[in-house]
């Protein structure tokens, strides 16, 4: 269910929060005790929710992450995702496109 409540958050970050001071856990936990109190088949389980929520985030770091370098037909650029830190105004770092893996999927 977590799951599918991150995948949610990202896709409101991405799509209908004009501005995301920074999705990181806490959003995402805030976003999902915001679903567990709203949605009434949840809602009976808010007394749970740390719990749960500590073991969710535990069982995701177990999944692995897949990566790709993406480069122009010229071979001269690549596309890297930048991390960034509105509130002290820094980049942070920069890395390449990655997800988690879904159930089931080939890591190549």
């Amino acid at each position: 269910m977590f799951i599918n409540i991150r995948e949610a958050c990202y896709f409101y970050a991405d799509n209908y929060h004009a501005i995301v001071p920074e999705v990181n856990s806490q959003f995402e936990r805030k976003f999902a005790r915001a679903v567990f109190e709203n949605w009434p088949f949840l809602h009976n389980k808010i007394h749970k929710f740390d719990d749960l929520w500590s073991k969710f985030k535990k069982y995701v770091e177990k999944i692995p992450s897949f990566g790709a370098i993406i480069m122009n037909k010229s071979l001269d650029k690549i596309l890297f995702n930048i991390y960034f830190n509105p509130r002290e105004d820094v980049m942070k770092n920069l890395d390449f496109p990655k997800g988690k893996a879904n159930q089931g999927e080939e890591d190549v």
